[in-house]
């Protein structure tokens, strides 16, 4: 079930925050949505984008009126007053081109009263893209909202960040995102992943999103409850294993999830393994102070075989093996040989606790 079924309650104060300046006649002409992935950035910025393209004013609501000529264009394939810049297929940035066929078009004037542009991520746009952006936002068309969103904004120039008014976006707190994960889970129903305890897998989902419920809430319902779990097990006992066959298993359990889009990729098994030693290290150098609040870990349902694991090495040690872990990161997403980053991984971290 896609993040489009439901409601997102925690971006109203945000929602409100606009429409209030609209209303003021101070809406912001170039928006920064940022924060960590899976909070609601990118549903944000596009029923902003569609609210602003409305001919309704500010004062009839936050919907769009659905009746006026750029409403009845929503069904369209390409709206004429909404663009959006985002990687081209195949790609990872947005290339310099997409900004001056963006600039060209603005030049023409508008099918309805007010005009959007979104661009997602922002911190794909190169120096070149950017400052050709930057041209555009030093002088922006009347009556047009650009919308960045990014999961990093400390990638963004800094004459861009000085161009928008920057908006924060965080998690919501943690009680309201399980009482959401909660409803979703009842809506999906059967889609969900089954869990004994789902009361149990929102709150481990939770923890390992950094408290994003949209994230939290694709991990659920892609089937990776269980491969997580798997992972723990793995990390907890493979001082008693080999690690070339643990590499092995997770290799295939890698091959087996190629061909689903939402399937698990090295990338995210890897930043799996970076939140493992961070809650080790955190439990070897706090010690109890620590274990005894769970919360704090990104595995808080495995508080006490984390513990087990840490006092088998000094906080120093496990330091080190971060650091090798480090030296791995800048080839997760590369192409090589899942088999070979595999085997690299839990030969670091099984050296380690055995």
């Amino acid at each position: 079930m896609g993040d489009a079924a439901f409601a997102y309650p925690w971006l109203m104060p945000w929602i409100e925050r606009f429409f209030q300046a609209w209303r003021q006649g101070r809406a912001p002409q170039a928006l920064l949505l940022a924060g960590p992935e899976g909070v609601g950035k990118h549903h944000l910025a596009a029923l902003l984008a569609r609210r602003w393209t409305c001919a309704a004013p500010p004062e009839a609501g936050i919907e769009p009126c659905g009746q006026c000529p750029a409403c009845t264009l929503d069904d369209e394939t390409a709206h004429p007053d909404r663009f959006e810049l985002t990687p081209q297929s195949g790609t990872q940035g947005i290339p310099i081109d997409a900004v001056r066929a963006l600039q060209a078009d603005l030049a023409l004037s508008a099918h309805g009263v007010r005009r959007a542009v979104v661009i997602q991520p922002a911190e794909a746009m190169n120096r070149y893209t950017a400052n050709a952006l930057l041209k555009i936002l030093e002088e922006p068309p009347q009556a047009v909202l650009f919308v960045l969103v990014s999961d990093a904004p400390g990638r963004l120039l800094p004459t861009i960040l000085s161009r928008t008014q920057q908006w924060r976006i965080l998690p919501p707190p943690i009680a309201q995102a399980e009482a959401w994960l909660r409803a979703a889970w009842q809506q999906a129903g059967a889609q969900a992943e089954p869990a004994k305890d789902p009361q149990q897998a929102i709150a481990a989902a939770l923890a390992l999103h950094r408290g994003a419920p949209l994230a939290a809430w694709r991990f659920l319902s892609s089937g990776k409850n269980a491969l997580r779990d798997a992972f723990v097990r793995d990390a907890a006992e493979c001082a008693w294993r080999q690690p070339i066959a643990v590499a092995s298993e997770w290799t295939q359990r890698l091959k087996a999830q190629e061909g689903d889009p939402n399937g698990l990729r090295f990338a995210e098994l890897f930043r799996w393994y970076q939140y493992w030693l961070a809650d080790l290290l955190t439990i070897a150098t706090l010690g109890d102070a620590c274990a005894n609040r769970p919360e704090r870990l990104h595995f808080p349902d495995a508080a006490a075989q984390i513990t087990a694991v840490a006092k088998r090495r000094s906080p120093i040690e496990w330091f080190r093996i971060a650091r090798l872990a480090t030296a791995i990161a800048p080839w997760v997403d590369h192409p090589l040989n899942t088999a070979s980053l595999c085997e690299t991984l839990w030969l670091n971290y099984c050296d380690g606790v055995s």
